[in-house]
């Protein structure tokens, strides 16, 4: 092969060593207890908003590889500052709960998902709108492991500190 024939060949397989991507680190899958982890903290939420008379009930998908949107670990940013731009890679499982609050008629059944990270529960998320893209307004956040988020910043370091896991219901 002539030198001019090599160097043309490095030109064109170059750019596509330069689209390559490093795999995505989903990190461990949730532990085999995760769904008594989420029925106890997502009826933690619940119980600090308004209290509730009986566990909920849930229903559970099964956990898969996903993402969500950085900014929704963040707490809101003050006017004039933007909210960091990426994603958080981990497991996600889809769920639908029905809460029992006191002194509430009968709720009707809501679609929510909870986010693990590195095998934790580090989110819990009701559904968002859906209208912008890239998935960013996919999810609204319940509660989240704004700590562990920190560790994880894309490109820049993170705003806000450590919400507590929710406790269980009284």
């Amino acid at each position: 092969m002539s030198a001019t024939a090599a160097w043309v060949r490095f030109l064109l397989l170059f750019p596509l060593t330069a689209c390559h991507r490093a795999a995505k680190d989903y990190g461990p899958p949730p532990p085999a207890e995760h769904q008594a982890l989420v029925r106890t903290a997502m009826d933690g939420v619940f119980d600090a908003r308004y209290r509730l008379e009986q566990p909920s009930d849930y229903r559970f998908a099964a956990p898969v590889q996903d993402r969500v949107a950085y900014w929704l670990f963040e707490p809101e940013a003050p006017p004039g500052r933007s909210q960091t731009f990426g994603y958080l890679y981990g497991w996600c499982v889809e769920f639908w709960v029905t809460p029992h609050y006191r002194g509430y008629p009968a709720q009707p059944e809501s679609h929510r998902m909870a986010f693990f990270g590195d095998g934790r529960l580090r989110g819990l998320f009701a559904a968002g709108l859906g209208n912008a893209p890239l998935d960013l307004d996919k999810w609204s956040p319940d509660w989240t492991d704004r700590a562990w988020a920190a560790t994880k910043a894309p490109g820049r370091a993170v705003r806000g500190g450590s919400d507590s896991l929710p406790s269980s219901p009284r």
